[in-house]
C-alpha cells in the first residue's frame, strides 16, 4: 500500500484547514506574518500553505494587503469531535453526571464513546493502555481515574486529553473533579472525635503507587496529629478487585477489628456491609462506615450513608466548555476542583463504651 508524503506546506494547509474547520477563526484567516507567530513555521511555508487552501476553496483573497476569507459554511467549520471516554471500570458509564455529560457534548455536535476497554480491565497498565489508545484514535480523550503515570503519558500526546478526576496533581494535562482533601481531613477527625482509634481506609492501588496521593497522605497525617500512630493498618494495601477486598477484611478481622471504615467507592461500600452483616456486626452501634463519595443507591438507605459529597455540575459544565474550546483550536491545560463536604448520616457514631470528645469540660 503507497503511503502520501506531505511536503511542508501541505502538512501545515492540512493543520490550518483542520483548525478552520474546528471554528478557530471565524470570518478571516489571520495573515501570514501572525499564523508564523502563533505556530512558529516560517513565512515562506505559511504562504505556500495559505495558496493550497486557496486552491482548495477553504479561503478566498480579497486583495493585497486584506487577510482571506474563510468560505466554508458554518456547518462545515463546526464538525464535531470524536471524544472517547476512557473508562475506569464499566460502572462509570452508568453514573448520572457521565449520562448528563454524554447528553450535552451532542447537543454540542461532537460523538462521546465509551472506551471498549476499561482502565481496570487493562490492569491499570501503561503499555497496555498505549496500545490501546493508537489503536483506536479520537479527536479527545477524557480517562477517568487513571493513575499518575497513565495521565502523564496522556500529557505528551498530541491530541487533546481532560483528566476526570484521577491522580491529576502536578501533571501538565486539563482536568476536573472534586477536591475531598479538606472533607477527609474533617471526616477523619469526626471520626477521632467519637473515639475511634482503629479507623481504616481502603484506598485503590494506584492512589497507594508508586507513592500515596495527597489525599490518603492528608488522612494519615491526621490520625498521627491526633496521637494515633499511623501505618499500613490504616491503609492496607490489597488488591483493588472483590476477591483483593474480601482476603483485606477478612484479614482485619481475624487480627485486630476495625471500629470504623472508610470505603473509598459505593460497589465496595455495599461488599463491605454484607461482610458484616454476615458477621452479625451492627451499624453503627458496633462499627462505623462511611463512603469517600456520595452514590444515587445511598438516596434509599435508611439512614444515610455518611459520605464525602460534591456537586457534579461544575465538573461537567467544566468539561462541555473545554471541549467547546478545543473545538476552536484552542487547548488549555486548566485544572478545575470542587470543593466537597461531608454528609453526615446515619452510619458513624461512638465506640462502644467510649465516651466521644465533646469538648465539655
Amino acid at each position: 500500500m503507497p503511503f502520501d508524503i506531505l511536503s511542508p506546506s501541505e502538512q501545515v494547509a492540512q493543520h490550518l484547514k483542520k483548525l478552520i474547520l474546528r471554528g478557530r477563526w471565524d470570518r478571516n484567516l489571520p495573515g501570514t506574518p501572525a499564523l508564523s507567530k502563533e505556530t512558529g513555521i516560517d513565512r515562506k511555508t505559511i504562504t505556500a500553505a495559505i495558496q493550497l487552501l486557496e486552491e482548495q476553496g477553504v479561503v478566498q483573497s480579497q486583495g493585497a494587503g486584506r487577510p482571506r476569507k474563510i468560505v466554508l459554511s458554518e456547518k462545515q467549520r463546526r464538525r464535531g469531535l470524536k471524544i472517547t471516554l476512557l473508562l475506569y471500570d464499566e460502572g462509570v458509564k452508568d453514573k448520572l453526571y457521565i449520562q448528563k455529560l454524554q447528553s450535552l457534548l451532542t447537543a454540542a455536535g461532537h460523538t462521546l464513546e465509551f472506551s471498549r476497554r476499561s482502565l481496570t480491565s487493562m490492569g491499570m497498565d501503561l503499555e497496555k493502555v498505549k496500545r490501546f489508545v493508537r489503536a483506536n484514535p479520537s479527536d479527545v480523550w477524557i480517562p477517568t481515574a487513571a493513575s499518575k503515570e497513565i495521565l502523564e503519558w496522556f500529557a505528551t500526546q498530541p491530541f487533546a486529553t481532560i483528566a476526570l478526576f484521577g491522580r491529576r496533581r502536578e501533571v501538565p494535562i486539563a482536568g476536573a473533579g472534586p477536591d475531598k482533601i479538606g472533607a477527609i481531613r474533617e471526616l477523619t477527625q469526626k471520626l477521632i472525635s467519637l473515639g475511634h482509634e482503629r479507623i481504616v481506609m481502603f484506598s485503590r492501588e494506584e492512589r497507594l503507587h508508586p507513592s500515596l496521593g495527597l489525599f490518603e497522605r492528608v488522612y494519615l497525617e491526621t490520625l498521627q496529629a491526633n496521637g494515633i500512630k499511623a501505618g499500613s493498618y490504616n491503609l492496607p494495601d490489597w488488591k483493588s478487585n472483590a476477591r483483593g477486598f474480601q482476603e483485606c477484611l477478612d484479614g482485619l478481622f481475624k487480627v485486630t477489628p476495625p471500629t470504623a471504615l472508610i470505603i473509598e467507592e459505593s460497589q465496595f461500600f455495599v461488599a463491605a456491609l454484607l461482610e458484616l452483616s454476615r458477621r452479625g456486626i451492627s451499624i453503627p452501634e458496633q462499627i462505623s462506615i462511611c463512603c469517600t463519595d456520595n452514590d444515587i443507591v445511598f438516596e434509599m438507605c435508611a439512614p444515610h450513608v455518611t459520605c464525602i459529597n460534591w456537586p457534579s455540575d461544575p465538573v461537567v459544565q467544566h468539561i462541555v466548555k473545554w471541549v467547546r474550546k478545543v473545538s476552536r483550536g484552542k487547548v488549555n491545560n486548566k485544572q478545575v476542583y470542587t470543593p466537597a463536604s461531608i454528609l453526615e448520616g446515619g452510619t458513624i457514631g461512638p465506640v462502644p463504651g467510649a465516651r466521644a470528645q465533646t469538648g465539655e469540660t
